[in-house]
C-alpha cells in the first residue's frame, strides 16, 4: 500500500509533466508564428494563407491550420468525397498504426491537428521490428469503440481509404504521405 508521501510525490510528478507538455506546445506554436515570413501572404478560399519556415499557416475563423504543403501542390490528389471523421469522434479508443522504423514526423504532426479527445494508442499494422511492445491493429480489428488509423509508405500510389471504423492513409514515400494528410485536412474543412 502506498503511503501518503508516495502518492503526493506521484501527483506532483504528474502535474509537472502536464505543465511541461503544455509549455512545449505553447512555445512551439509561438516559435512557428515567429518564423513566418510576412511577405508571403495570399488568400485561399476566403482565408489567409501565410508561408513560414515550417510550411504554410492557414488562418481559419477559430484556429490556425499548419500545412506542410501549399494547397496548389495538393490539387492532383483525389480523396473520396465520403471521407468523414465522424466515426473517429465517437470511438472510445483510436489506434494509430504505423511502421515505427519510418520517420513519419511530418504526416503525424499535420494529422495531430485533427481534434480528437479519445485515447490515442500507438500501434503497428503488422509484425515489424520495433513493434514488440505495441498492439498489432489493422482494419480487420476496427470496431465502433476501437477505431484504427493506418499510416503506410512504400506503396505504388498515394491515397486515402475509409472502411468502417478504419482510415488508411498511404503514400509512395513520406513526402507523399504528408501531402495526403494535408489534403485530408483541407477536405475535412470543406476547402
Amino acid at each position: 500500500m502506498k503511503t501518503k508521501k508516495q502518492k503526493t510525490k506521484k501527483e506532483k510528478k504528474n502535474l509537472f509533466m502536464g505543465i511541461f507538455i503544455i509549455i512545449i506546445l505553447v512555445l512551439s506554436t509561438v516559435g512557428f508564428l515567429a518564423t513566418m515570413n510576412k511577405d508571403e501572404r495570399e488568400e485561399y478560399k476566403g482565408h489567409t494563407l501565410v508561408k513560414s519556415n515550417e510550411g504554410w499557416a492557414l488562418y481559419l475563423e477559430d484556429t490556425t491550420l499548419l500545412l506542410s504543403y501549399h494547397p496548389s501542390e495538393l490539387a492532383n490528389l483525389t480523396i473520396p468525397a465520403f471521407i468523414s471523421l465522424e466515426e473517429l469522434s465517437t470511438a472510445e479508443k483510436i489506434y494509430i498504426s504505423l511502421d515505427p522504423n519510418q520517420n513519419l514526423y511530418q504526416p503525424l504532426r499535420d494529422f495531430s491537428q485533427i481534434k480528437m479527445s479519445q485515447n490515442l494508442i500507438p500501434a503497428c499494422y503488422e509484425e515489424l521490428a520495433g513493434c514488440e511492445n505495441k498492439p498489432i491493429k489493422n482494419c480487420s480489428d476496427a470496431t465502433p469503440q476501437n477505431n484504427v488509423v493506418i499510416f503506410k509508405t512504400g506503396l505504388n500510389e498515394t491515397n486515402i481509404n475509409q472502411d468502417p471504423n478504419c482510415l488508411t492513409i498511404q503514400g509512395k514515400n513520406t513526402l507523399e504521405l504528408t501531402k495526403a494528410v494535408d489534403k485530408l485536412l483541407l477536405t475535412i474543412l470543406g476547402l
